[in-house]
């Protein structure tokens, strides 16, 4: 080697460029002897950097010597088995793109990769194996494109890995990207579906929204067998409600319960876009949304009591509405044939009774109570005397049978309504009476007797229409609240007739017992 030097400083041109050749040979000679003696797969690192050095020198003095490329190769090759990847890397990539043409090109770009890849420069290392992709498929190494094919997405999919672990606060925002570009660029890339996973991630917690929605819902549309899909459903709901596009995320909601029927969560993201929906003002869809839950959902007891429930309250409201003062039609909702969601409900109320609201249940009650008080008041007494009297009698005792049956029910507005409907009632029968049919033929007297008669009996039906609203009022003396004002009412209605049953009592105005003074000291 020291000869071949020396002659290197000769005015020949020919000589120095044959010296230089033979200091190639000699340093590549003297490396494989020392793999022999060591019988190891490398020789000594020291003769491996000679090996590189006076390639080095050689191809930099004759860099257009056809042999020029068999140093590139033979020296990048001799830089990897040593392990000096950086070196190895730039070496082989640059003799791929030296000499294309070369059968030695595509491998050599590919251990390129390789060197990359083992210094974990996952970035690199993939853009260097794309260079090797487009190398097979012009040499349509099948085989190795599957495998370059395989082996790229990795690269990237790792290079963003690292970054989303760099930092804990930052790291999947700056990777989401980067996922996104492994999904989108190699869609059959076994982890496709996880990276675009993990880039809606990161969209969302880097507050960009329309991106990360994006990312999942391809995710849906692309791998809806994924792993990560019903994730990716739930979490296109969450990021819409929390970025305040109630709509989108009712949407979403109701995507993921259509999806996943099965899904414990699936009845409650239903429930959730009907709330969205209606928080939206958009009613009509919070309904159908609502709709949507019964049908997909009957074993959801509760929560179906609950909208039937809410819809059964409306009818109620329309009932009412229309009633007053004279009493609801609400056979009309209950017979047969109706498919009304009062009679749903009732349905629902009469097979879980635990779960039943007393105050739709009352409501009800009082509502019949009301429509059969109707009837009955609509009855006149006329002559033969004793056999209207006994029609009217047995509609009476149905009315009151009725409003003691809402008064059971325990709800205050609507026991104090049956109190004062009953003791109402009592009183319109007395009524009744007083006002009923006279027979005809009657001389004058029968006529003041026959009304004594009438009189007293009617009487008899005031004093337990009263007792049955003064024991109201007794009952509820302490009571502050009056829904539905049933105690006005009742006072209103019963404070005039005790008032009047004293108006010809003298001593109310003139006492009969005499005042005694006081003694005198």
């Amino acid at each position: 080697m020291r000869h071949l030097s020396a002659s290197m400083t000769s005015d020949s041109l020919s000589l120095v460029h044959d010296a230089a050749w033979q200091r190639v040979v000699v340093a590549d000679t003297w490396y494989r002897q020392s793999q022999k003696e060591t019988n190891a797969t490398t020789g000594s690192d020291s003769l491996a950097t000679l090996v590189l050095k006076t390639g080095d020198e050689f191809t930099a003095r004759f860099s257009n010597d056809p042999r020029a490329k068999d140093i590139a190769w033979r020296q990048g090759n001799v830089a990897l088995a040593h392990k000096h990847y950086d070196d190895a890397a730039v070496r082989l990539e640059r003799f791929g793109a030296q000499y294309p043409a070369d059968k030695r090109a595509l491998p050599a770009v590919v251990r390129s990769g390789d060197a990359r890849y083992r210094l974990e420069q996952f970035e690199a290392a993939g853009a260097t194996y794309e260079k090797a992709l487009t190398l097979a498929r012009t040499a349509k190494r099948d085989s190795l494109t599957s495998a370059l094919e395989v082996t790229i997405p990795t690269c990237y999919y790792q290079a963003a890995e690292r970054v989303a672990k760099s930092d804990s606060s930052t790291g999947e925002r700056k990777a989401a990207p980067m996922f996104a570009r492994v999904a989108r660029s190699w869609p059959r890339f076994h982890h496709a579906d996880l990276a675009l996973y993990r880039a809606g991630l990161g969209f969302a917690a880097d507050g960009r929204t329309s991106d990360a929605t994006g990312a999942w819902e391809e995710l849906l549309r692309v791998y809806p067998k994924s792993e990560y899909a019903r994730d990716s459903a739930a979490q296109i709901a969450l990021v819409n409600e929390k970025s305040g596009d109630k709509t989108a995320a009712a949407t979403a909601y109701e995507h993921f319960a259509s999806l996943y029927p099965k899904d414990p969560d699936a009845p409650e993201a239903m429930l959730k876009a009907a709330d969205l929906r209606a928080a939206a003002g958009d009613n009509i869809g919070a309904e159908k949304a609502r709709s949507q839950f019964l049908t997909a959902f009957p074993g959801e007891t509760a929560s179906v009591m609950q909208i039937r429930a809410e819809r059964a309250g409306k009818d109620l409201a329309a009932i009412a509405a229309k009633s007053a003062p004279t009493g609801a039609p609400i056979s009309s909702l209950l017979g047969k044939g109706s498919k009304s969601e009062l009679k749903e409900y009732l349905t629902l109320a009469a097979a879980h009774p635990d779960l039943a609201s007393p105050v739709i249940l009352a409501q009800v009650d009082f509502l019949k109570a009301e429509e059969t008080h109707a009837a009955y008041v609509s009855i006149k007494l006329t002559q033969p005397l004793p056999k209207s009297i006994e029609k009217k009698k047995a509609k009476l005792e149905a009315t009151i049978a009725l409003y003691e049956q809402c008064s059971k029910r325990a709800v205050a507005e609507y026991t104090r309504a049956s109190a004062h409907r009953i003791g109402q009632s009592l009183i319109e029968f007395g009524d009744a009476l007083a006002a009923s049919e006279r027979p005809q033929g009657l001389s004058a007297d029968d006529l003041a007797a026959y009304n004594d008669v009438i009189t007293e009996q009617s009487y008899a039906f005031y004093d337990r229409g009263e007792d049955a609203w003064s024991t109201l009022l007794r009952q509820s003396a302490s009571e502050k609240d009056d829904p539905g004002n049933w105690l006005a009412l009742t006072r209103e209605a019963l404070w005039p007739r005790l008032g009047a049953r004293f108006m010809f009592h003298p001593e109310v105005d003139y006492p009969v017992v005499r005042a005694t003074p006081p003694a005198t000291p």
